[in-house]
């Protein structure tokens, strides 16, 4: 997996996986999942699936693979001054913003699942939701949380 994050409501596709991942200071967290992510870039363009992006709720900031990218994805990654340039088959996709401590950070937004609604500590009760959302049927609301 090349991509992570803890963010659950950023997944547009979810599976539950746990697998160990080992930290740059040598500690081991857990994944919680697997899934798809959307990314709308700054530049006038499509959004971007990122796939395989593992939810590691104990992460401090998301990560992202640039190598990855480039040596499976075919990208080429250029950087220049405070931006990086991410393009793919001669066509500019999107850009990242470098800042003075070294970190970059993508150029855009990330879609928020709509199913994130849902989500809770408590166990999901779909006779409340069913109320919740004026009484939308049972079926649809339980493809929409899964």
């Amino acid at each position: 997996m090349a991509h992570m994050t803890l963010r659950r409501e950023w997944f547009a596709s979810y599976c539950l996986l746990r697998t160990p991942v080992r930290l740059a200071d040598g500690n081991i967290v857990h994944s919680a999942g697997v899934g798809t992510v959307v990314f709308m870039p700054r530049l006038s363009g499509p959004e971007i699936e990122f796939s395989q992006v593992l939810h590691v709720p104990a992460l401090s900031c998301n990560l992202f693979s640039v190598l990855h990218l480039v040596r499976f994805k075919g990208f080429v990654v250029r950087a220049e001054g405070e931006t990086i340039l991410f393009s793919l088959a001669g066509e500019n996709l999107f850009t990242a913003s470098i800042t003075e401590r070294n970190t970059a950070f993508l150029d855009g937004t990330t879609r928020i699942s709509a199913s994130s609604a849902f989500q809770a500590t408590l166990p999901l009760d779909l006779s409340l939701w069913h109320r919740h959302k004026m009484h939308h049927h049972i079926s649809g609301l339980q493809r929409f949380v899964q």
